[in-house]
Order: structure tokens, then sequence, then C-alpha cells
């Protein structure tokens, strides 16, 4: 894994002398194959430190990607149930993937629930409107 650490001046020239030293930017860090650019507003004090905000950075990474999916598979979802097509394997994709994310943790379980009963619910009604 590639990790350089460097401190900007330019971005802190608004900041005190003592900020300008707790600012900088962790580029070129590669996790699951993506690259990410981001800005840390604090200079870890030790190696255990350090790599916990490593690890910080991977999973942050890891749940923002989860996320984007159960995200991408709900509206997806939700779009099928609009137009009345494929609108079962769409929600049962959906729900797996929320069940997915809760399990992992990078949502609440009882945020799952909500969001597969509201599909369901919306899926159901469907259901009723074509017989």
């Amino acid at each position: 894994m590639a990790f350089d650490i460097f401190l900007v001046t330019e971005y802190n020239r608004s900041r005190t002398q003592s900020d300008k030293l707790s600012a900088f930017f962790v580029d070129k860090t590669h996790v699951m194959g993506q690259m990410f650019r981001e800005e840390c507003l604090y200079m870890p004090n030790n190696a255990s430190a350090q790599k916990r905000q490593r690890q910080e950075q991977k999973r942050r990474l890891r749940n923002r990607m989860v996320k984007s999916v159960v995200k991408t598979n709900v509206t997806k979802a939700r779009q099928a149930i609009a137009s009345g097509v494929e609108s079962e394997a769409a929600v049962r994709a959906a729900v797996s993937e929320l069940d997915r994310a809760a399990k992992k943790g990078v949502i609440h379980r009882n945020n799952a629930a909500r969001r597969k009963s509201r599909l369901m619910k919306q899926l159901n009604a469907l259901e009723t409107k074509t017989k």
C-alpha cells in the first residue's frame, strides 16, 4: 500500500501556525482497487495512532462502497416497482444488500429492517393494484 504524507502550506495560509502543522493530506492510498485523497485534521502522535488512522480510512472507504451498492439496489428496486417490470427480483436484490450491510455493521439492523419493510410495502401495494 502506497502511503504518502506531506504538509500543505498553501492550504493553511489562513490558519494559525499551530494549525498548520496539524493539517495534512493523505494521498495515493489504495484500498480495494480504489484511490482516494482525504484531508486529515490531526497528526497522529505515535505509531498506534497512525495505524488506527490508516484503519479508519480503509473502513471509511469500504463503508462508503457498501452504502453506495445499497443505495443503487434500493433505487433500482423502487424504479422497478414504479414500472412494474421485474420488481420482485429487484426487491429481492435490494433486501439482500440491506441484510449484507447490516451484517457488516455499515448500517444499523433496525435501519435495514425499516428500509426492507418500506420496500415490501410498496411491492405489496403494487401487487394488490394489479389484481
